[in-house]
């Protein structure tokens, strides 16, 4: 239940997320096409198979230049040579970075290396000692005999081949080849000399590890902030880079050791040359450091290698695959080379040219990086016309490019003739054809990969023909590639058609998986676990077969159930799976696997287990404690003969679990039970018990990777509940230990195994004994030895009683052979017993101990039945069922000795068909053992002794499945705060539901007193009726065990708890008539009481636990209720029906009406419409008043005139708060200012400061000059745009304008001269001010520390931090501007001088006092709504006029009639003459409310609204974009229409609700006269000055509508 509470909850987060994540400045650019995106991973689901082969189908759909979003990062996806062209070199400075990851960023040592290294200073240093120093062509060529004399070491090996006609591995051939030469060059090591610090296949698997960590995914990678990184800690997704690096680090370290010797650097291979760099002594030059030594040797190595290997593997693949093209090839190469070469040197290349065509055809078809390493953008580009912002990575697709049909003929097929008679090259020059790249980050070793390629397949077809291995025909190669699958790099193999040992190598696709049942995604099997015990299991394979595939998490397992597969696991393939899985339990209770049972195989475990065949186990171990055993079945049978003679009965588990008990602990422990101070009989079950706890729990994170069910296990109490019953048993074992080792002890009997044991550990020997393998030995002891003895000798007593032909038959030989009259039995008595060892034989059949054998693990890929068993995977053995196979055995499910008495079939381990001790390396050593136990234990139980069943016990009901192995655990909240008023509110609602029994009460009286009470005999039996069908506490408070006791005959253990369900009591239907109806009549001839003597009606409990208040409770309730119904009578509100009332356990009554509104999502309420909101479409649904709830935040959202006036007019107080929001706490300085302050003193306070002193009629107009002189700027601006006839940006232009003005007044700065701020970053400023002020956090919505986790995890505290940063140091230095000594000027004294001035003007008895936080917190109001708004609304203003040319005529007629036709200068007084342009400006204001949603209120007190109960702390959002465009009030309220306001007075200063740009009441916009002028005058400057159009080709129909900026790029032409 607890995984998919978790993977809820990570789906839910995912919606959370998404929702929060929103950027609502929607993009303006042209962006690349793009599939759609799933929230959170964006497009990473997209990535099924190959992603070369996935992006290039998606690319056939979406054009050559996609936009895919992994997680969080941009990727353009290139998949055309015109659209690589202009990366590669049009804008190849442009995308010349790289990418930053956390593997490349490791391995190349923090971006040290030339490949992953961003572009900057460093790469080009580095770069250029790579072209000049290291890889220059006078370099390579001094490197041409180490090249040449390798591949004459690989002709001569393939020769050897050859002679013996084997085949050749031509995977392990080629990599060895380029291996060793990539190692002579750049590490000065020679393969083939000895002293070599590491061998080839360790090279290999550091090669495959170093690819595999480049190209390995994290989640830091593609999600943002503090999520990716906890997802990588909790997935531990840094693991493998970090063994990877350790690893070649090392390697590194160790060459460059050695180099650092004497005679160390004799040859000049590239690392020498980089330590006589760092060695030099020259200040001007750059220096390379060991991390930058290390970063390029990776470079080298890890490139390198692998590159020309795999292009060398697909050219020889290609050449089988198409016998014409290889036969041509070789003829062309013997007949240009000549005949009877003995060797073929570097001066033969280029020689053959049909060789050269071969290798270009072969870079086409299989470029060893299907991806050129990723760039990524450092600004703002066009790719084929679509914009590329900065930061995104670029993939460029050279495996699409080079299959393109556009550009190749038949781009599938292999023919080398393409190239004939082209010019086309791979070097980095035609970019159809790019396996090395191109442009500055085109790779620098692509001579010596060419002249490597090229050498080597020239040898190797000049030498030899090649063919298939016999039997296999070209049909049969996969072409498929195979490989890492990475992000970053892709590297692709073919398989190895000429291998030796595989001619097709496995890989997952090609697994042929064994079948299984369907496995959901994450948990895999594990809802199916319930259904998978061992007895089921035959069930599986009856439906999937004996070899039957699952998956528990994250881990696979194999079920074996037949003779056959188990034959395979335990005998064929016993070493390949002899390993044992690991998990929290066994770890704990093999003491970090230093035992037999669970350790990992190893050297470490073949001594322990050869220690304990050898001198814990042995035959001559064994025969030494026969005296344990006879005496202790002494004591047992002499305790038998004491029942016996008393006829009581006898538990056999308590029986038979002592005296095995007895017997492990003397033999294997040195510990008498009977006389032990630390353990005994009744404890040793108990131990037992918590000792298979440990085995068998299962715990998160032994299913789940990483740190993710560690966690799980940490908050379900898994770990705990573990280490609890390890810390028992561990004390045990101590105690067992101290008691071996303590000085003096005295040994009553022969050593026992620990004994021996701590003897061995006292010598010195190769392999040391630990504390902790004598820990692990007495824990495999106790719990193999105790638990399986005593359960099968418990199920052979049970079959012998149900089967009492086989219990007689068995008595009758035992005691035929032993005589009637022995006293005492020995060991050898068995010896004499043949049917007897049948039955046994027959118990360990039909009851192994270990119904599925000890889990296996696969430590190599293996094939069980035919079927792919991959390495690392958990094999389970169902010897039950296996035991139980139809078709080995007749009759399965019955108890039939008679079965074994003409068969060979033991129990050993050398019949698969019969496996209780398991077989092979792992099987039980302990097995002889355990075998001597169970025999004498039940033969002394037969000889003495006669079995049955108690008196009137059937033998039917004998229990045939396993014993009780459920602990049941449930959480119950109880809620008991308020019971008395519970149970009051309780009789209220039944007495209105029935209003026949109000009727029946007493007379009226004055004054009423306790008294009263014992009046009225109805009264009670009505509160007794509540009692009984509302109980306050519908399950009593739980009660514990603190023994064992038996309730209807049933076991409860001790520490069970116990609930009492009052409830479901009381409404018992064999106990009450009707019981869900509300009756007190039921009471009338009754003498039931709630008082806890009657069990059928215990409100208050009963016994010791009753509720110790019950008296004050009644007496409360009922003197309550009696005032209640005396003076008062009761009904329901109008139009409410009774049946309306909840009759569930809630409080029925609560008269609270609440808003209609969409259906709310557990926890997060109604999130996932956030997208819903800004429409209409919800309140058309729901209504005008919307109830919503944001997580745990109840919104209002109010969508009409009538109930927005209620709000901001009649409710105005009420509603005057703010909710409180981390970015509004951010951008307001913790609510120092006016817009976004909770209502209060400190509130009132600003806001009077804002209207005496800063935003006056006179403050106004003393800023006129400013306005005009801004629009003059303006104008003088357009006028040469309009004589270039260049285009006009909207947004640019009117942002700037607004931002001058508003600076200058609020803030005494020109934007034209400040240091700190520019017109061209003020619309970032105030992009970033709208981040703050809209961003929803997770802690906005989620209570305490879950929604701060939560804004961490995913990076928002972050990015608000960061945004919110750049603001404040912009605010802070207009501070600083403001108060410099010889800052105060008249021409520069705005609104922050007033309130400067306020601050340090001390006012005694002034108890508001101004800080530095309240001047930030004003400037940022100021700026955030000056600018903002006031753009927005011009540039919708032009958008309109732009669309709608009969209304742009009207108003440019309007405007050139009252004024005059050549002014030079608008100025505010020509305002007042327009009346038209004034409806414009109006109808703007209506279309397209600068601000959707009004800044959202919050109640201080619970109000209603249009008849419904809004309560305190609720949110209230007043929609006014709908009530704008309400069709009830507006008539074609979607169109642009000034003439709707001619002859209406409405208004949009706050006194009409219809139309409410600037809000209305208390928190009405104190700017509003401002904003207005602002908006007026600039639009009147454009409609005087200029006409305008669209750009040409642009229709209107195409402007975008509704709240996205509309128009940008303008046309521009003087009046």
């Amino acid at each position: 239940m607890e995984i998919l509470l978790c993977f809820f909850l990570v789906l839910l987060l995912t919606l959370v997320s998404t929702i929060y994540l929103k950027n609502f400045k929607t993009s303006k650019f042209n962006l690349p096409p793009s599939p759609s995106s799933l929230p959170i991973i964006g497009n990473l689901h997209h990535l099924s198979g190959l992603p070369h082969r996935c992006f290039h189908n998606l690319s056939l759909k979406y054009g050559p230049v996609m936009l895919l979003r992994l997680g969080f990062v941009p990727v353009v996806v290139i998949s055309s040579s015109e659209a690589a062209e202009a990366v590669l070199k049009t804008h190849d400075l442009e995308c010349c970075s790289r990418p930053k990851t956390v593997g490349t960023g490791k391995l190349s040592y923090g971006f040290k290396d030339i490949s992953f290294s961003p572009y900057g200073a460093y790469w080009r240093e580095m770069r250029k000692i790579a072209v000049i120093e290291l890889l220059s062509l006078k370099k390579v060529q001094s490197f041409r005999y180490i090249r040449e004399e390798e591949v004459d070491y690989v002709v001569k090996k393939v020769s050897e081949s050859a002679l013996t006609q084997s085949p050749v591995d031509l995977s392990k051939t080629f990599f060895s080849l380029t291996a060793s030469i990539i190692c002579r060059v750049a590490l000065g090591q020679n393969f083939h000399v000895d002293g070599f610090v590491i061998d080839q296949e360790r090279i290999e698997e550091l090669v495959t590890d170093g690819a595999i960590a480049l190209g390995t995914f994290t989640f830091s990678d593609f999600f943002p902030g503090g999520a990716g990184r906890f997802l990588d800690w909790l997935f531990r997704r840094n693991k493998k880079i970090n063994r990877a690096f350790k690893e070649l680090d090392a390697f590194y370290q160790h060459v460059i050791d050695d180099h650092l010797k004497p005679e160390g650097r004799k040859n000049k291979d590239i690392v020498s040359l980089l330590l006589d760099m760092i060695d030099k002594e020259d200040a001007d030059s750059f220096k390379p450091s060991m991390d930058n030594l290390k970063a390029i040797v990776m470079d080298v190595f890890l490139a390198g290698i692998d590159t020309s290997s795999i292009t060398m593997i697909w050219a020889m693949t290609e050449l089988v695959r198409n016998p014409r093209v290889m036969k041509k090839a070789q003829e062309n190469i013997r007949i240009t080379l000549g005949a009877k070469r003995e060797k073929i040197t570097e001066d033969d290349l280029g020689k053959v040219e049909y060789l050269s065509l071969i290798i270009k055809e072969t870079f086409r078809l299989h470029p060893p990086l299907p991806f050129i390493i990723p760039r990524e953008t450092m600004s703002h580009i066009k790719i084929q016309g679509y914009d590329i912002p900065p930061k995104t990575q670029i993939q460029v697709n050279v495996w699409a490019i080079g299959r393109d049909p556009k550009r190749w003929t038949d781009p599938e097929d292999f023919i080398p003739e393409r190239f004939a008679n082209s010019s086309v090259d791979f070097r980095g020059q035609h970019f159809e054809l790019l396996p090395f790249g191109s442009g500055r980050r085109m790779c620098p070793a692509m001579p010596m990969g060419a002249a490597t390629v090229e050498l080597g397949l020239m040898n190797l077809l000049y030498f030899f023909d090649w063919g298939l291995p016999d039997g296999m025909k070209t049909g049969d190669i996969d072409m498929e590639e195979y490989g890492t699958l990475s992000i970053y790099l892709f590297n692709l193999y073919p398989f190895d058609v000429m291998d030796v040992e595989s001619k097709k190598k496995l890989q997952p696709s090609k697994w042929n998986l064994p079948p299984g049942p369907p496995k959901l995604p994450i948990i895999g099997n594990l809802h199916q676990r319930g259904e998978l015990h061992p007895r089921n299991r035959r069930n599986l394979s009856q439906k999937y077969g004996p070899v039957v595939h699952l998956r528990f998490g994250f881990v696979p397992m194999v079920v074996i159930s037949s003779k056959e597969a188990a034959e395979e696991v335990l005998k064929t393939h016993d070493l390949e799976c002899c390993n044992r899985p690991e998990t929290a339990g066994i770890r704990m209770i093999s003491y970090n696997s230093k035992d037999i049972g669970f350790a990992p195989y190893g050297e470490e475990w073949r001594a322990m287990r050869k220690l304990s065949v050898v001198e814990l186990f042995s035959s001559k171990k064994i025969q030494s404690f026969r005296y344990v055993r006879e005496e202790e079945n002494d004591l047992l049978v002499k305790k038998l003969s004491e029942s016996a003679s008393s006829e009581s009965l006898v538990s056999l588990k308590k029986t038979l679990y002592t005296l095995v008990g007895s017997i492990v602990c003397r033999v294997g422990l040195g510990q008498n039970l009977h006389e032990s101070e630390f353990i005994d009989e009744d404890g040793i079950a108990d131990l037992v018990q918590r000792s298979e706890l440990l085995t068998r729990t299962s715990m998160f994170s032994d299913l789940f990777p990483g740190r993710i069910g560690e966690l799980i296990d940490l908050f379900t109490g898994q770990t705990k509940r573990l280490e609890n019953a390890f810390s028992e048993l561990d004390t045990f074992f101590q105690n067992v230990l101290d008691d071996h080792l303590k000085t003096g002890r005295r040994v009553q009997e022969g050593s026992d195994i620990i004994d021996v044991m701590i003897d061995m550990m006292r010598k010195q020997d190769s392999f040391k004994i630990t504390t902790d393998h004598l820990k692990g030995m007495i824990s495999d002891i106790f719990l193999a030895g105790v638990s399986t003895s005593a359960s099968t000798m418990i199920w052979a007593m049970t079959e012998l009683i149900r089967n009492p032909r086989v219990m007689k038959k068995v008595q009758d030989e035992i005691r035929t052979t032993l005589g009637d009259k022995k006293e005492r039995l020995t060991e050898e008595d068995l010896n004499q017993l043949h049917y007897f060892k049948l039955m046994v034989k027959e118990i360990f059949r039909l009851h192994p101990a270990a119904p599925l054998l000890l889990p296996r693990e696969t430590m190599s890929h293996i094939k069980i039945q035919g079927y792919d068993i991959p390495k690392k995977t958990q094999i389970l053995i169902n010897a039950y069922a296996i035991a139980r196979d139809p078709n080995v055995w007749k009759n399965p499910d019955e108890f039939d000795p008679d079965r074994f008495v003409d068969s060979s079939v033991d129990y050993r381990g050398l019949n698969f068909e019969l496996l209780p001790f398991g077989s092979g390396r792992r099987i039980c050593p302990g097995m002889a053992m355990g075998i001597v136990i169970v025999e004498f234990g039940l033969l002394n139980l037969l000889y003495f002794f006669d079995w049955g069943l108690p008196e009137k016990e059937p033998a039917k009901k004998i229990t045939t499945g396993d014993e009780v192995a459920l602990d049941l655990v449930q959480d119950i909240f109880l809620a008991g705060v308020s019971t008395s008023a519970s149970t009051m509110i309780w009789a209220m609602t039944e007495l209105i539901r029935n209003s026949r029994i109000r009727t029946t009460l007493g007379d009226k009286k004055e004054s009423l007193t306790e008294e009263d009470l014992n009046k009225l005999h109805y009264f009670k039996l009505m509160v007794k009726e509540i009692f009984r069908l509302h109980p306050a506490a519908p399950l009593l408070l739980p009660r514990e065990t603190m023994s064992h006791i038996k309730i209807q005959g049933y076991d409860i253990p001790k520490k069970t708890q116990i609930l009492i369900n009052a409830y479901a009591i009381a409404r018992d239907p064999n106990v009450w008539k009707n019981p869900d109806e509300f009756d007190p009549d039921r009471f009338v001839d009754s003498s039931i009481d709630y008082r806890g003597l009657n069990f059928e009606l215990s409100p208050f409990g009963s016994g010791r636990r009753i509720c110790p208040g019950m008296a004050m409770g009644i007496v409360i309730v009922e003197f309550g209720l009696l005032n209640l119904l005396y003076f008062f009578d009761w009904g329901l509100p109008e139009k409410e029906a009774a049946k309306k009332i909840t009759t569930g356990d809630e409080v029925a009554l609560d008269l609270v009406q609440l808003p209609p509104g969409p259906k709310k999502l557990p926890i997060i309420g109604n999130l996932h419409q956030l997208h819903d909101l800004p429409p209409r479409n919800l309140s058309q649904t729901y209504g005008p008043v919307m109830l919503m709830r944001f997580g745990f935040v109840p919104v209002v959202v109010i969508s009409s005139k009538e109930a927005a006036e209620e709000v901001l007019k009649i409710h105005d107080l009420d509603c005057c708060s703010r909710p409180e929001t981390e970015g509004t706490r951010k951008i307001s300085y913790n609510f120092k200012d006016i817009g976004f302050a909770p209502y209060g003193e400190e509130w009132k306070a600003m806001r009077k400061l804002s209207v005496v002193e800063l935003f006056t009629t006179k403050k106004f107009h003393s800023f006129r000059h400013i306005r005009e002189e801004e629009n003059d700027l303006l104008v003088k601006k357009l006028m040469d745009s309009a004589s270039n006839r260049s285009l006009v940006s909207l947004k640019r232009t009117l942002h700037a304008l607004v931002g001058s003005i508003v600076c200058r007044i609020a803030f005494g700065i020109n934007l034209h001269e400040c240091e700190f701020i520019d017109e061209d970053s003020i619309v970032d400023l105030v992009h970033k001010s709208e981040i703050l002020e809209m961003t929803s956090m997770f802690s906005d919505f989620f209570p305490g520390g879950i929604g701060r986790f939560m804004d961490w995890i995913s990076g928002q505290s972050k990015r608000l931090d960061h945004v919110f940063s750049e603001l404040d140091t912009f605010f802070q230095n207009i501070l600083n501007d403001h108060l410099r000594p010889v800052r105060r000027d008249v021409e520069r004294y705005g609104i922050i001088n007033v309130m400067i001035d306020m601050m340090e003007q001390e006012r005694d008895g002034d108890s508001f006092k101004l800080t530095t936080d309240h001047l930030k917190g004003m400037i940022s109001d100021i700026f955030i709504a000056g600018v903002s708004t006031s753009a927005f609304t011009m540039i919708w203003a032009m958008t309109e006029l732009i669309r709608n040319p009969r209304v742009m005529k009207k108003v440019q007629d309007e405007i050139q009639t009252n004024l005059e036709d050549n002014k030079e200068r608008i100025t505010e007084q020509d305002l007042t003459k327009l009346h038209y342009f004034k409806l414009v400006v109006k109808e703007v204001f209506r279309l397209h409310p600068a601000v959707p949603f009004l800044l959202p209120r919050e109640t201080i007190s619970q109000v209603k609204i249009q008849g419904y109960d809004i309560p305190t702390k609720t949110q209230i959002m007043i929609n006014v974009y709908a009530i704008a465009r309400d069709p009830k009030l507006w008539t074609n309220p979607d169109e642009f229409n000034p003439d709707r306001f001619l002859d209406s007075s409405v208004d949009y200063k706050g006194l009409n609700f219809e139309l409410l740009p600037f809000g209305s009441g208390r928190r009405i916009c104190p700017g509003m006269a401002m904003g207005i002028t602002l908006v007026e005058l600039g639009l009147l400057n454009l409609l005087y000055f200029f006409d305008w159009g669209l750009p040409e080709e642009v229709e209107a129909e195409r402007i975008i509508k509704d709240n996205e900026v509309a128009l940008d790029l303008v046309q521009v032409t003087r009046h």
